[in-house]
């Protein structure tokens, strides 16, 4: 029985999910769940910012039926906002005039005797697994995120970023007695190296799909990063935006990774590309080990451009229709009307 009002961890996760998920929240977007040391399931969801739906519930896309009418007939969907002003959005405010924003955040469960809290942006949630809501709140610690940011600057393409707590695979900010990566088997550096980012159970296969009712036993998964996987610079925005932060946020124990944007010419190209056009991104790799553990030789784009509004026709698997490359799957969670 639920005797609080707090946010159920349910239903709004990262990967593809199956009619035999109902909770909806453990596997990654290939499909396999993360396990960290403590041989708890690492969690996923999704957020937008207000433009972003606003305008979903202004054009009713919630409604899978309202997607398909209007990419019926090689149309198109109304375009995402870019700067949080457009009309059709009415008047937000003024913190909301941005355009539309999605962030895909992991958490895991931290243990009620866990020293290191204070170096994890922490919430207070319930769970649900197969059904069964968690009569307890969790403390879950936020251990990766990726921000989407639709500007004028950006196209359809939208800019990307990659966070990830230093914790994670290696202890890479000043290390304390006791303190352990939380999904990397070493206690000391030089912590272990996998060639494809990860070892499950010994080999190089991932752990199998976690379904309701669950009858697989899962043991950790021992994850670290592939070569070159953070950005060369990325050290040094860390660094000066941690000394603007203060030493007291706890942003200060979260590292960029990466950051994707289109650009005019790069030897990565996006397909099919935006409005006809070929599009280039600065990166060809891009990944956060606690939500691409299993596919961390690659980029956002390879998936992403594959993106489409429901119905919409497609070429080789892409969206036929220029509009209609929007790179997030957000929309395919619509429903038909009950």
């Amino acid at each position: 029985m639920i005797k609080d009002d707090l946010l159920v961890m349910d239903d709004f996760t990262k990967g593809f999910g199956s009619s035999a998920e109902s909770a909806g929240v453990i596997n990654e977007a290939t499909n396999n769940p993360l396990i960290d040391g403590n041989n708890q399931f690492s969690i996923y969801e999704i957020r937008m910012n207000q433009s972003e739906f606003t305008y979903i519930t202004n054009y009713k896309y919630y409604n899978s039926a309202n997607q398909v009418a209007a990419t019926a007939n090689d149309g198109s969907i109304k375009p995402f906002p870019q700067t949080g002003k457009e009309s059709f959005l009415g008047s937000l405010p003024d913190w909301a005039q941005q355009g539309a924003l999605e962030v895909k955040a992991s958490w895991r469960i931290l243990p009620d005797d866990f020293a290191f809290k204070n170096r994890y942006f922490t919430i207070q949630a319930d769970l649900d697994n197969c059904g069964q809501i968690s009569e307890r709140p969790y403390t879950f610690g936020l251990v990766g995120f990726h921000i989407l940011r639709l500007t004028p600057d950006s196209p359809s393409t939208w800019f990307w970023a990659t966070f990830e707590q230093v914790d994670n695979v290696e202890i890479s900010k000043v290390p304390q007695t006791g303190l352990t990566p939380s999904y990397n088997p070493g206690t000391s550096a030089p912590y272990p190296n996998y060639a494809n980012g990860f070892q499950y159970e010994g080999g190089t296969t991932a752990p199998a799909e976690f379904v309701c009712p669950n009858t697989v036993t899962y043991s950790p998964v021992d994850v670290s990063f592939i070569t070159d996987s953070i950005q060369a610079d990325a050290p040094t925005y860390d660094a000066k935006y941690q000394a603007m932060l203060g030493e007291n946020s706890v942003f200060q124990y979260y590292q960029l990774i990466g950051v994707l944007n289109p650009v005019t010419s790069s030897s990565y190209e996006v397909q099919p590309g935006y409005n006809g056009a070929k599009t280039y991104t600065n990166s060809g790799q891009s990944a956060n080990t606690t939500m691409e553990t299993y596919s961390q030789k690659g980029s956002c784009f390879q998936c992403h451009a594959f993106a489409a509004p429901l119905g919409a026709s497609t070429d080789s698997g892409y969206p036929a229709q220029p509009g209609n490359q929007i790179f997030s799957f957000l929309l395919s969670n619509a429903q038909p009307p009950l």
